[in-house]
């Protein structure tokens, strides 16, 4: 008698125990789809912010290189809240192959402070081996081949056909540079856009670092005052790199422009810590040669969105 009801009570135990095993493989099967779903239509990814698509003015008449003030449609996407900083920078190019220095050009040693001093080529490169490193598709191809240990060197200080030539898949889910029109929209808030001249107030003080405040020296990334999105730097401190290459704008309305087909100069936006108060307006263009590094120009990665 005592041996059956011992057995009874290890299969009520064994009943219990495979029922709680059920109800949470349930649970976790239900939290997976949740995420996945968050994912596809606007979920949380570390350090970046989503950007829900819209359509906004782009350009400024107070400069005669972002004319003439034209519409823009952007899909939604994501961007980094903050610029690539030198430790991002080594932790991701350490062991390339492309001849890419790992150490930080900076005047001021600071983990935490944007990474500058690297070319368009590098930040390609550092777009398509983040992406591996975290088993996502990458967006940029050279020759057909979208792993930078096989592209080679890129030339330095000149443009290198073969390099100018790297297409993006713009629906791969890897991380790329952004667009011209994307980082514009996202610097001036997107459809929370209060139409602030600099990236989050009238007041460049309070977002961004300048000629007038900087002490002469790059800041950490992410010290001044967020946009309306929650982006930071996104005017001052440090230019950064865009896919586009440089070209005159069109009147006519645009929807997912991603620029030229081709040029010598690729696209920075944003001003930075050497700059006047007048080169950090959310629609100020740069332009630089893409095999060259500036001591003022670094970069912030985005996502597309599906």
């Amino acid at each position: 008698m005592k041996r059956e009801i011992k057995e009874k009570k290890e299969l009520i135990h064994t009943q219990l125990m495979l029922q709680k095993t059920s109800i949470l493989l349930l649970l976790t099967g239900l939290l997976m789809s949740l995420l996945l779903v968050s994912g596809c239509s606007g979920g949380e990814i570390q350090n970046m912010v989503y950007v829900k698509g819209g359509t906004f003015q782009m350009g400024t008449s107070e400069s005669e290189y972002s004319q003439p003030i034209h519409s823009a449609t952007v899909a939604s996407f994501y961007i980094g809240k903050h610029h690539i900083t030198q430790k991002e920078w080594q932790a991701v190019m350490e062991g390339n192959k492309n001849e890419i220095s790992t150490e930080p050009y900076t005047r001021r040693d600071n983990p935490q402070a944007p990474i500058v001093k690297v070319s368009w080529y590098d930040a390609i490169v550092f777009c398509n081996r983040k992406s591996i490193q975290e088993g996502l598709k990458p967006c940029y191809e050279k020759s057909g081949e979208g792993n930078p240990d096989y592209w080679g060197v890129p030339k330095s200080g000149n443009n290198d056909v073969n390099w100018d030539a790297i297409k993006c898949n713009w629906s791969a889910n890897g991380y790329r540079l952004p667009s011209e029109a994307e980082w514009e929209y996202a610097a001036r808030g997107g459809n929370q856009s209060k139409g602030f001249r600099f990236s989050g107030s009238n007041n460049l003080n309070d977002v961004g670092w300048y000629e007038d405040n900087s002490d002469d020296e790059i800041h950490d990334a992410g010290a001044k005052a967020a946009n309306e999105l929650g982006i930071y730097d996104m005017t001052g401190n440090a230019w950064e790199w865009c896919w586009d290459w440089y070209d005159s704008y069109s009147s006519n309305a645009e929807t997912n422009p991603y620029g030229a087909n081709d040029g010598t100069r690729r696209v920075g936006r944003g001003g930075s810590w050497d700059d006047e108060e007048d080169y950090c307006h959310v629609a100020y263009r740069l332009y630089a040669n893409p095999g060259r590094s500036y001591g003022d120009l670094g970069f912030r990665v985005a996502r597309t969105s599906k």
